[in-house]
């Protein structure tokens, strides 16, 4: 009777820890939503560059190799009117909130706004399908409404985010889709900002996985001082080269330049020595990327709103559920 209780017993403790073993501890196989989940792997994909408070007297506005700085820098803060991580980085606090402030909605389609094109189409459907909502009032000038879905480790999100504050006007959308087991990740930003002077607007794209640091990247600035068109391939961190292709003051990659950057050197004193220049040809580091990054498609011009539909544009009408 004994010798029968005991094996019932071991049967039933092995049926808890494979129980336990697939479930996980929270009874659950989906992954958490945690502070800065998704910034943190922007920050394994996309370059990072060192930030300073002080640059040489010739590194200024209008250099290609100051403008992408401006967009990479480690800070978050611009030194035109967008840096990659600054954005991402207020994305990534309104998605964190739904992991405590969110209300479930039906399995439902829910796309970005008309005239803010991220690629997202009924043709692949499944990123623009979410499960959770939140929805902020007015505060000082700020909304926002945010958008969540979690697939065992897959995180999908869509946050639209403008602010109306006296002396601000922007207007922004950041959609993208993390797999926390693969590493594998695609985030879509639009951005606009109207400082004094006009509206600078564009699209910034980085895909690429945060195991191997391999990405891919393509930045559009429509600017009322400065334009650029820029798109990028290889590996941000480690021993390694990533190269840019790059038109300066210009949306289109006519007579674009190549910059090779080592990834292992990405701090000011390389950035300031590079050449503004750049070269005609890919430089020797980096041949084996040249199929590879003119496979990457230039983001179009004529994909961002003019400026009277910027005026116009509410960045949450069509950002909606039923």
């Amino acid at each position: 009777m004994k010798k029968s209780l005991i094996s019932t017993l071991i049967i039933l403790l092995v049926l808890l820890v494979s129980l336990t073993t697939i479930t996980g501890c929270a009874g659950s196989t989906t992954a958490a939503i945690t502070d800065d989940l998704i910034l943190n792997a922007v920050k394994e994909v996309a370059p990072l560059f060192e930030t300073t408070a002080s640059r040489a007297a010739t590194w200024d506005n209008g250099g290609p190799i100051y403008e992408l700085y401006g967009v990479l820098k480690g800070d978050g803060m611009p030194v035109g009117y967008f840096n990659l991580y600054g954005l991402m980085a207020d994305a990534d606090d309104y998605f964190t909130d739904l992991a405590t402030d969110s209300t479930a909605i039906t399995l439902q389609q829910v796309d970005p706004p008309t005239g803010v094109t991220l690629g997202h189409t009924a043709a692949n459907s499944q990123y623009n399908l979410y499960r959770s909502y939140e929805g902020t009032g007015t505060d000082a000038g700020k909304s926002s409404k945010t958008y969540g879905r979690v697939d065992g480790t897959k995180f999908y999100m869509l946050v639209a985010m403008q602010n109306t504050a006296a002396g601000e006007n922007s207007k922004h959308v950041i959609q993208g889709v993390y797999d926390e087991t693969s590493g594998d990740i695609d985030i879509r930003m639009f951005y606009a900002n109207k400082p004094t002077g006009g509206w600078e607007k564009g699209y910034a794209f980085v895909s690429g996985n945060t195991a191997t640091h391999q990405f891919t990247l393509r930045v559009l600035r429509d600017g009322f001082a400065y334009d650029h068109n820029m798109v990028g391939y290889g590996l941000s961190q480690g021993t390694g080269y990533f190269l840019m292709k790059l038109a300066n003051n210009a949306m289109v990659m006519t007579n674009a330049a190549y910059y090779e950057f080592n990834a292992a050197s990405l701090g000011i004193t390389a950035l300031q020595a590079m050449d503004d220049a750049g070269s005609a040809t890919v430089p020797a580091n980096t041949t084996d990327y040249e199929t590879a990054l003119n496979a990457v498609t230039p983001l179009e011009s004529s994909s961002l709103p003019d400026n009277t539909a910027l005026e116009a544009l509410n960045v949450f009408t069509g950002v909606s559920h039923n």
